[in-house]
């Protein structure tokens, strides 16, 4: 095979054209971001955290399926939305776990009466075999709390790393990979 062409292909002769292509990207990247907003999970929002045990094994998805369908009823009689569900564990020891966001306007006080009503219901709902935890709850304090720790970490390891290319890879040339790294995740 004859690479001849490859090697005589002028990159830097076409680096406008890369710019505009990334600024193109960051850009619309950027105006997604303003104008949907970040999509953050309930850690960083606030909301609950409930887990049901229902006493028997879950083999199947259709199984899965019917349980977590019994449960979004009963959350809709109280406008609450499933923000996550995932299965934990195996066997007789599978526990559904489901995540919901405050529902908005309500206070912490609601928030939390709510959520007695919706697991009292939903032990109702579900039988004797079921175990529902109290469901736990994630205020809006320490999720703030934590998505500014969070962005505190990934400036502080973003300093760090360009410090360590700049010295390792002598100047300008570390730095520019670090940024070009930063601009393929942005």
């Amino acid at each position: 095979m004859n690479s001849t062409k490859f090697k005589s292909f002028n990159f830097v002769k076409y680096h406008f054209v890369a710019l505009i292509i990334c600024a193109v990207i960051l850009i619309s990247g950027a105006c997604v971001w303003i104008f949907n907003g970040l999509n953050l999970s309930i850690d960083f929002t606030g909301g609950t955290v409930v887990n049901v045990k229902v006493g028997e094994t879950i083999e199947d998805k259709n199984t899965y399926n019917q349980y977590l369908d019994q449960i979004k009823g009963v959350m809709s009689n109280y406008d609450l939305v499933i923000a996550n569900e995932h299965l934990e564990g195996s066997g007789s020891d599978a526990t559904i776990q489901i995540r919901y966001q405050d529902v908005a306007g309500k206070t912490v006080e609601e928030m939390t009466e709510i959520s007695s009503n919706f697991v009292t219901e939903l032990r109702s709902t579900l039988g004797d075999d079921a175990t529902v935890s109290t469901g736990d709850r994630i205020t809006a304090t320490a999720s703030s709390s934590l998505l500014l720790k969070a962005l505190l970490a990934i400036f502080i390891s973003t300093i760090l790393i360009v410090i360590y290319v700049g010295i390792r890879f002598r100047g300008l040339n570390g730095v520019c990979s670090v940024i070009g790294m930063f601009l393929d995740v942005a």
